[in-house]
């Protein structure tokens, strides 16, 4: 009978039940995996207890640490922002990381405070302290303008700085709201209050409004009396508002009337891409900053930020799968000679299912706020060329092609257009080009650039009803390469 050889297999080893020590060994190494330094503090901001690189951060060892109160090593203009961050702060809630600074021997370190509270262990604030402010405040946001008077984010830089947090907060899995503060009723007691308690309301105002924001730091001035600031969904709206009004009440007595409206956007549960998102916030932002007093009651802009952002979405689908169908119509209105009556050309004119052949000018500057204009002008400039591809014109007909100055602002559209444009000599000899005043061009030097570039080409560029609109068709009227 043969013997068969068992295999020897290896006992595996038996893990031993973790120890308090170990237990307590791995929590640090967790903590340090994301933190400098640990610091415990009492509920007067004390410090208890202090580990980690503290000469690194603090510049003193944590034995000297312990015993001093945390403020004493926070520069004056940071302190309120902490004190917020701190009074937010309950059990079971974490702090967000935080960008301030530290006093380090005369040195202003920067620094990202995160905390939390337990709820079995109250009256104890426990804080993660990290060295530098990292990709946040010093990529995304390195060419923001500010606000003179209240030092907050302009309009442009904070659509650019929500945006940014947008794709950050994506990533992190965070959730964030963006709210818009209204003072404009300041406007009926402006003349009782003279230019330094004005600066000084400003002043607080805004910094109420930055450090209840993300980082600090994520509050900007959209338009006049109109502000808005980007937070984590655990602020408190209502006292939020209640706190500007308490400002302006303390700095400006007469104020005491005056009301302030608030309206608060969940700027991640849209159902939109990344991009549909930053979108409709752009947007969001110039209607809020359009509006004017009287046209807004403080009832309809307390409700009215979710409904702009769902009247968003549907303007961009719409917008959207209108290019994609190729949903509209042309009609060719004749431009005539008032010499002789002679047709000169013919002007290709845009009309929408939705609008019952009425004007497209809602669309159109729908479509101009939202970055789609350059897909419908293109999309409206190929119809026409497959027109004339076909000879029905007639070989001496013109027709002229709307381009919004959007259009020719965005990157790559007159690159394509220019492309398109050389892979037919009868396209070049019919079209002809009107720039609209639709919106209004803010970067003249380009679009000139652009127009001379489609000129050179022996096309002519007009301006569509010149001198209706926006005053900046005058100016590229004046202006040449």
């Amino acid at each position: 009978m043969a013997s068969t050889s068992a295999q020897q297999v290896a006992p595996k080893p038996i893990a031993k039940p973790a120890t308090a020590r170990d237990e307590r060994n791995r929590f640090v190494a967790f903590a340090f995996a994301g933190a400098d330094v640990l610091v415990e503090t009492d509920e007067a901001g004390r410090i208890i207890f202090a580990a980690g690189a503290t000469e690194s951060v603090f510049g003193v060892s944590a034995d000297k640490l312990a015993g001093t109160h945390l403020f004493k090593h926070i520069p004056d203009a940071d302190r309120e922002k902490i004190k917020v961050g701190l009074s937010r702060l309950k059990p079971g809630r974490r702090l967000a990381s935080l960008p301030v600074h530290v006093d380090r021997g005369g040195s202003a370190e920067p620094v990202r405070i995160s905390g939390c509270r337990l709820p079995d262990m109250p009256g104890r604030i426990f804080l993660a302290l990290r060295h530098g402010w990292g990709r946040p405040l010093a990529v995304e946001r390195r060419n923001e303008t500010r606000d003179i008077e209240t030092g907050l984010l302009d309009k442009e830089s904070f659509s650019d700085a929500v945006q940014a947090r947008l794709t950050e907060a994506k990533e992190s899995g965070e959730d964030c709201n963006l709210t818009f503060v209204d003072i404009s009723e300041i406007s009926k007691v402006r003349n009782e209050i003279d230019d330094k308690t004005e600066s000084e309301i400003y002043a607080e105002v805004s910094e109420v409004l930055k450090s209840h924001s993300t980082d600090g730091d994520m509050a900007g001035r959209i338009e006049g009396d109109k502000f808005g600031l980007v937070h984590d969904r655990t602020l408190n709206v209502p006292d939020l508002n209640k706190m500007v009004e308490d400002t302006l009440h303390r700095v400006a007595p007469v104020t005491k009337a005056i009301q302030i409206a608030a309206s608060t956007i969940e700027l991640d549960d849209s159902g939109m891409t990344e991009e549909e998102t930053a979108q409709a916030v752009v947007y969001t932002l110039n209607k809020f900053s359009e509006t004017r007093d009287g046209t807004f009651s403080l009832d309809s802009l307390s409700q009215g930020g979710q409904e702009m952002m769902k009247e968003t979405v549907v303007w961009m689908k719409r917008i959207k799968q209108t290019i994609a169908k190729d949903n509209f119509e042309l009609v060719y209105q004749p431009i005539v000679s008032l010499g002789d009556g002679s047709v000169h050309h013919y002007e290709a004119l845009t009309r929408l299912p939705e609008d019952n052949g009425g004007s497209p000018f809602k669309f159109i500057t729908m479509a101009e706020q939202l970055g789609n204009i350059g897909e419908f002008d293109f999309a409206v400039f190929k119809r026409v060329a497959r027109i004339i591809r076909t000879g029905e014109p007639g070989p001496d007909a013109s027709i002229a092609v709307n381009l919004s100055g959007r259009s020719l602002s965005t990157p790559g559209f007159v690159e394509t257009l220019i492309a398109f444009l050389k892979t037919d000599l009868r396209i070049r000899k019919q079209i002809v080009f009107e720039i609209t005043e639709s919106s209004k061009i803010d970067d003249l030097q380009t679009v000139n650039k652009m127009v001379q570039a489609i000129r050179d080409m022996k096309i002519a560029v007009c301006l569509d009803d010149f001198g209706v609109g926006c005053p900046s068709s005058y100016k590229l009227g004046q202006t040449r390469s």
